[in-house]
């Protein structure tokens, strides 16, 4: 059985907004009602120059290109057709009384009145799939409004289609093995979409860092050597135990360095970040439940005081224990401390400290943490001056809770911690598909 040829094309979708609403534009061809496209010729230097050639040549139309579209197949004859469409909005004057290279008859439609116009089911499918308006994103709770983990994932998925349609412009020795590995990857990144749109994070991550590893196969083979050599440099400072040991094997097969050792090397890389990063939540979950558990206990505490119940260790007034009035200062000034620290070390603070609110991920975590350590600390600290042998006093007892609040800086060195390895276990510069090192 001959094997069927391969030909790679260009497309536009093409949108105009009206007043009463957005139309499409479809075009006659000989019987046939279908998309502006056609097949590359020697002056276009990528797809998307065969696609706005083809448009203009079709339609007689210039657009502004807003992004990829997606890729269909279809086949005819001996041939097996991928064409790369593009989504374009077009804000001149409408025409339809244009006969512009073989093509007799365009319609602007609205979008259900132009799929039903299409003359082949899986086109119109595909025009569909392509033009369906973007998934709202599911109401966020209030502790989700300004989750930068959400805007960071949408932000890669953006710059990484991108990419792909950079990478889907090379020629390929495997034509039809390519244009299915790029429409599992246009699957993947609508995937991630979905996930950003309802709040999953980690499930879209996941298909992202999956589309990533299928598009190291589309680089040149000098970028491969390049990602090979940063893949192992990554591994050997991140990984460990076996996954180090399989990693750096299969990095240092011979050249040319087959792909899918680069895409399980990888898979090994992404696999040890989302561990690192699942073990990084539980540890921030922590952190939250801790400080509200300390709260609890600083107002009970003080409930206990308020009612005498610790009047047997000393005379009121004497002791933190036993006067409500002297412990409430002391609470008051341990946390005055703990927001003297905060003030002071904002300017100077590193840049894991203000990444502090991306790893805790509740907002108000790490200050209730603080204020609630530097009061436990200053009533803490107070009992201890009061119970030593020196007698300093009442009012230097009562002073000694502003330094004391300082040891909430333990927080910020833990959390500072958590992020440095975060940051490690975040993707790097080796995800994007089309870069070299």
């Amino acid at each position: 059985m001959t094997e069927r040829r391969h030909v790679v094309e260009g497309g536009v979708i093409v949108r105009h907004h009206r007043a009463d609403g957005t139309f499409y534009l479809v075009i006659r061809r000989d019987d046939d009602w279908s998309l502006p496209k056609g097949h590359s010729e020697p002056g276009d230097a990528t797809l998307l120059a065969t696609a706005t050639r083809e448009l203009e040549e079709e339609a007689g139309v210039r657009c502004a290109i807003d992004g990829p579209g997606g890729v269909f197949t279809y086949e005819t004859g001996d041939e097996r057709r991928s064409v790369h469409f593009f989504t374009g909005t077009y804000d001149g004057p409408v025409s339809t009384d244009k006969e512009l290279d073989g093509v007799s008859q365009t319609l602007w439609l609205r979008r259900e009145a132009a799929a039903q116009r299409l003359t082949y089911d899986d086109l119109r499918e595909f025009f569909l799939q392509a033009t369906a308006p973007a998934p709202a994103r599911a109401k966020a709770t209030w502790w989700q409004r300004h989750d930068v983990r959400l805007d960071r994932l949408a932000s890669a998925i953006d710059v990484f289609q991108v990419e792909v349609h950079v990478l889907g412009g090379r020629s390929s020795e495997d034509e039809s093995g390519a244009a299915r590995r790029r429409a599992s990857v246009d699957r993947l990144v609508e995937l991630a979409r979905n996930c950003v749109a309802s709040h999953r994070v980690d499930a879209g991550w996941e298909s992202l860092q999956t589309a990533r590893r299928l598009c190291l196969a589309d680089l040149a083979p000098e970028e491969r050597r390049g990602r090979a050599r940063a893949l192992r440099a990554e591994a050997d400072e991140k990984l460990t135990s076996w996954r180090r040991t399989a990693a750096l094997e299969l990095l240092e097969a011979p050249d040319p360095l087959p792909a899918v050792n680069l895409q399980e090397a990888a898979r090994l890389l992404d696999e040890h970040s989302m561990n690192v990063y699942l073990k990084l939540r539980l540890g921030r979950t922590a952190l939250p439940i801790a400080a509200g558990l300390l709260g609890a206990i600083l107002v009970a505490l003080a409930f206990a005081v308020g009612r005498g119940w610790f009047d047997a260790l000393g005379e009121p007034g004497a002791f933190v224990l036993t006067d409500f009035g002297l412990f409430r200062g002391a609470a008051v000034l341990g946390a005055f401390g703990a927001m003297l620290s905060l003030a002071l070390d904002r300017d100077g603070a590193s840049l894991a400290s203000r990444r502090i609110y991306e790893v805790v991920g509740a907002h108000l975590a790490v200050p209730v943490a603080r204020l609630s350590i530097g009061a436990a600390s200053g009533v803490l600290v107070v009992a201890a001056v009061q119970s030593s042998l020196a007698d300093l006093g009442q009012a230097w007892a009562i002073l000694a809770a502003i330094p004391a609040g300082f040891s909430e800086r333990l927080v910020r060195r833990s959390v500072e911690s958590l992020d440095i390895s975060a940051s490690n276990a975040r993707p790097t510069p080796r995800d994007a598909p089309g870069q070299k090192t």
